[in-house]
C-alpha cells in the first residue's frame, strides 16, 4: 500500500486537486500468499481518503496465465513456434487450463462490489462484460458506477455509438482470446484477429423497465 500511496501523492503533487486520477487495481491475485480482496479493501479505502477519483477492479497477474482475461485458447496460436517438448507439454495441459479459463460473463465484478461497498470514489467494474442488460444490471444495483471493457473495443472501436442508438446487444467479440495470443505473445499488430466472426445468436435481452 505505502508503494501505491507514495506515487498517488507525487502524482497529485504535479497535478492539483482539479485533475481526475484513476487507479486500476487487483481485487485478488489469486495466487498463494498474494494480494486479497480483504487486503485491496484497506488499500482502496486509503486511496479514497486521500481523494482518488475513481477505482478500476482488476485481478490475477501473469502467473495465473489466462485466468485474467478468460476465454478460448487458440491452439494454432499456443502452439506456434514451440519445441516438440513445450508442444507436448502444453497437449498435456492443455485440457485443464481450458477448463479453469472457460469464460464467464463479469468474472471481476464480485470484487469490484466488494469495493464499492467499502468506498465513496467511483468503482469501475472490469472482467468479461459483454451484455447490456449485465452492464444495466450492475449499474443500477449499485455493484459499479462505470463499465469498462477492452477486447469489444478493439473489435468494435464504435461500440458507444452503436449502444446509444438502442442495439440491446451490439457486442460481437466471441473471447477467442487470439487478440491476447498475436499481441501480447508474438508482438503483431493491435487488432481484432477474428474480426469476421459475429455472435451466432443473442445471448440475454434486458426486459422492459416498468
Amino acid at each position: 500500500m505505502l508503494f501505491l500511496v507514495e506515487i498517488y501523492k507525487l502524482v497529485r503533487s504535479v497535478t492539483g486537486t482539479d485533475y481526475p486520477i484513476l487507479v486500476k487495481i487487483n481485487g485478488e491475485d489469486y495466487v498463494k500468499r498474494g494480494v486479497t480482496i480483504d487486503e485491496t479493501k484497506i488499500v482502496c479505502s486509503k486511496l479514497d481518503e486521500l481523494g482518488i477519483n475513481a477505482i478500476e477492479v482488476s485481478g490475477g497477474i501473469g502467473e495465473v496465465g489466462l485466468m485474467t482475461i478468460r476465454g478460448d485458447i487458440p491452439r494454432d496460436l499456443l502452439m506456434r513456434n514451440r519445441s516438440f517438448v513445450e508442444r507436448v507439454f502444453l497437449r498435456i495441459k492443455e485440457k485443464s487450463v481450458r477448463d479453469s479459463v472457460r469464460f464467464k460473463e463479469a468474472f471481476f465484478l464480485p470484487e469490484a462490489a466488494a469495493i464499492k461497498r467499502t468506498v465513496k470514489s467511483p468503482v469501475i467494474a472490469v472482467g468479461g462484460i459483454r451484455d447490456r442488460c449485465t452492464m444495466e444490471g450492475g449499474l443500477e444495483s449499485g455493484q459499479a458506477d462505470f463499465i469498462s471493457m477492452c477486447r469489444p473495443f478493439i473489435r468494435q472501436p464504435n461500440l458507444v455509438n452503436q449502444m446509444e442508438k438502442g442495439d440491446p446487444d451490439p457486442i460481437f467479440c466471441t473471447n477467442c482470446n487470439r487478440f491476447s495470443f498475436e499481441v501480447l505473445v508474438h508482438q503483431n499488430l493491435l487488432r481484432c484477429y477474428n474480426s469476421n466472426v459475429r455472435k451466432e445468436s443473442r445471448r440475454t435481452i434486458c426486459s422492459p423497465k416498468e
